[in-house]
């Protein structure tokens, strides 16, 4: 399901009934005990409880004396029919264990395997950023994944209400930024910016989420520059990038790409082509596409960074460079280098190798909004871009000030918010789109959501709305032609969200799972 880093070692001080084991190792399936109860493989969290309880069924009239052995990995860890273990404190990624039911008279052993994975205690999951009378607070929605021996998933979801309640995280908050070492290395799991108004923002561990710095410590003597406030932040392979309220930019070269914070940001504002004044940035899976994209605001255009995941030649990256290579628009389509419109929403979607495809929504100086799409190239130093399609927005009558955009994966959906409103259409169809209400959604006005897919649950999207509640919502073909389904609506609500991302952990999920 997930990559984990294996520990050799296994510390096992939990269990009662542990002792060696000494007994016949002639291992068969004859007459062997029907074993149910019992899933073929259990997620975990760190301090998670762990309870087994099978249920054998002998063949024949009788049920002969039996012994019972658990194993995890090679220690003999329990005797007892149930195993029962109050909280796992293991961290040692996949554990591979077994069940082994031994008659007494003949010694003879049948053996039901099973696996068992263990995360961090908040490696994984919905992690939301709440405005707690003006400070930052976290929590989270953990999910397990349960898998039957049938192949069959399940997710058992916690909620984890106030994380860390103690420690400070800073002030105003904004928003949340996952990010890893900028290329593939040994270093696990990614950490997590909170990113504040006023006051310091804070990077957090991918373990435990407690604080690792303060942003202030990355910038050069300490010293954050005049007037500076982040909005956003980006962070490619070889480069990381903070985003000032005023529109200035600030960077960092990241002088070893397999660790974090190797390199300082500069108290100077970088410099870019004709007074550009960025507004946000339009992340992609940068070790991929090999770019960052960024809106200039001023002067309603696109910029786009160069940037790479292998060790090209330095003046192959590291540049800012206008789209204005394109010779030619479509009848209709927007000049990328020269909007004359206000981009209102956008996101990136469909990555390719040195290429990500991007989505956004336009709106005129007459009040009328268009829909446009267009890819992005970044090839040794060589930028190109490609237009796609434009055509007039038709869901903008729904359209708000305050509306959120969502973009998946495999199934190519758009998801607009409008109040408390879901509505999506397949951008396969492009200028042909038709906008459906997700009809199974009745919660509040939508403050923010995110797509996710992962390998055991297809594709789902989390929402969380104005009273603080969270849900997720299937995103499967069938059951969207239905109206949809909600697969987990939140005990708790959890005041007033600021932001919430899916916390994948390991950047491998997160580049199948974008």
């Amino acid at each position: 399901m997930r990559t984990l880093n294996i520990l050799i070692l296994l510390t096992l001080l939990l269990f009662i009934g542990c002792h060696d084991d000494k007994g016949n190792y002639d291992y068969t399936e004859l007459n062997a005990p029907l074993v149910e109860d019992m899933n073929y493989r259990y997620d975990l969290t760190f301090g998670d409880p762990l309870e087994i309880h099978p249920k054998l069924t002998f063949p024949g009239e009788q049920s002969p004396d039996v012994n019972y052995f658990w194993y995890l990995g090679d220690s003999l860890v329990c005797t007892e029919k149930d195993l029962v273990i109050e909280s796992f404190t293991l961290r040692s990624g996949w554990v591979t264990a077994n069940f082994i039911v031994e008659e007494a008279q003949t010694g003879i052993r049948y053996m039901n395997p099973f696996n068992i994975s263990v995360s961090a205690p908040y490696e994984t999951g919905w992690l939301i950023l709440m405005d707690e009378g003006g400070k930052s607070k976290l929590a989270m929605i953990r999910e397990n994944f349960q898998e039957e021996e049938s192949g069959a998933i399940t997710v058992v979801y916690k909620e984890i209400v106030d994380i860390n309640s103690s420690t400070e995280l800073g002030s105003t908050p904004r928003r949340l930024v996952e990010h890893w070492a900028g290329k593939y290395s040994s270093v696990g799991l990614g950490e997590i910016l909170v990113m504040n108004g006023t006051g310091d923002s804070y990077e957090l561990s991918g373990e435990d989420l407690t604080p690792i710095l303060k942003t202030i410590q990355e910038f050069n003597g300490e010293v954050y520059p005049a007037g500076f406030s982040p909005v956003d932040a980006l962070y490619v392979t070889h480069f990381s990038f903070l985003l000032s309220e005023d529109g200035k930019l600030y960077f960092r070269q990241n002088m070893d790409p397999e660790a974090f914070h190797t390199g300082t940001y500069s108290t100077t504002p970088m410099e870019g082509p004709q007074n550009m004044e960025l507004g946000f940035f339009i992340p992609s899976i940068y070790n991929k596409t090999s770019q960052g994209l960024f809106y200039d605001k001023h002067n309603r255009r696109y910029l786009l960074w160069a940037d790479s995941y292998q060790d090209f030649d330095p003046n192959d990256m590291g540049f800012l460079s206008r789209l204005d290579m394109v010779k030619k628009y479509p009848e209709g389509f927007s000049d990328l280098d020269d909007l004359k419109m206000d981009v209102v929403l956008v996101g990136s979607c469909d990555p390719y190798y040195d290429e990500s495809v991007y989505f956004a929504i336009l709106k005129s100086d007459e009040g009328k909004y268009y829909m446009q799409q267009f890819s992005a190239k970044c090839w040794y130093g060589s930028i190109s871009a490609t237009p796609d399609f434009q055509s007039e927005f038709p869901l903008a009558n729904q359209l708000k000030e305050d509306s959120k955009m969502a973009l998946t994966k495999d199934s190519k959906y758009v998801f607009i918010s409008s109040d408390n409103k879901l509505y999506y259409a397949s951008r396969a169809a492009k200028d042909k789109m038709v906008f459906h209400e997700y009809e199974a959604y009745l919660g509040g006005k939508i403050v923010q959501m995110r797509p996710v897919v992962t390998e055991d649950t297809g594709e789902r999207l989390g929402v969380v709305d104005e009273n603080g509640k969270f849900y997720v919502l299937d995103l499967s073909v069938q059951v969207m032609n239905n109206g949809g389904k909600v697969l987990y609506e939140s005990q708790n609500r959890f005041g007033k969200v600021v932001d919430m991302i899916y916390k994948y952990g390991d950047r491998n999920l997160w580049a199948i799972g974008w």
